[in-house]
């Protein structure tokens, strides 16, 4: 895709999309593991890759919010616009519960939902990933606020201007909450597991 992108001199490149993407952790005897899935298809972000997706409509609607505000975050972010700012953490949370069932919200800026297991959590998850329901309405109906205090800011990721499918993907780091497990969506699972960070760290810079 580079040498084809160079030799047509196409210049211009594609506009990227806007995503966000988690890095789930939690602690072990082994040390930090970090939660990894498997992507479908010919994904540009990998086909091994941390729980994340694109941007979308509903995650401007309303919602009960909890902890920085956007402007916050857009300063943490280094972002100008607190609203996109305030777009990457919802899809954040969004993409971490509808691909891991984790969701990062409770009832109140103290409290965080205890327990996400059960056929209608999953059902949830389901209608999030068809477009069914989004975030703010499930969040709305079952009384609960997003938490965004539970998010770290980590780095942001361009695609290079040859790819042919760009995204700008804004990183954040989570811890596990106790009470919540990891699994994968029934309707796209495929693979998914906890693997010791230090591990893969040095397996990436193999050619494993």
């Amino acid at each position: 895709a580079a040498q084809s992108w160079f030799e047509r001199g196409e210049g211009t490149p594609r506009k990227p999309r806007a995503a966000s993407s988690v890095l789930l952790l939690r602690d072990s005897r082994q040390g930090a593991e970090t939660y990894l899935r498997y992507r479908r298809g010919e994904s540009p972000l990998g086909k091994i890759a941390f729980p994340g997706g694109s941007l979308e409509a509903a995650d401007d609607d309303p919602v009960a919010w909890y902890g920085p505000a956007p402007a916050e975050w857009a300063r943490m972010l280094g972002m100008d616009d607190p609203q996109q700012a305030r777009r990457h953490v919802v899809a954040a949370v969004r993409e971490l519960f509808e691909e891991t069932g984790v969701l990062l919200a409770g009832p109140d800026e103290a409290t965080l939902l205890e327990s996400n297991r059960g056929a209608d959590w999953m059902a949830a998850r389901e209608g999030i990933a068809s477009g069914e329901l989004s975030l703010p309405q499930l969040l709305s109906k079952r009384g609960l606020g997003l938490r965004s205090d539970l998010l770290r800011p980590l780095t942001h990721w361009l695609t290079a201007d040859f790819a042919l499918r760009r995204f700008d993907t804004r990183y954040f780091a989570a811890v596990q909450p106790l009470g919540q497990d990891t699994s994968l969506l029934e309707s796209k699972g495929v693979w998914g597991q906890w693997r010791v960070a230090s591990d893969e760290i040095e397996r990436a810079a193999t050619s494993e």
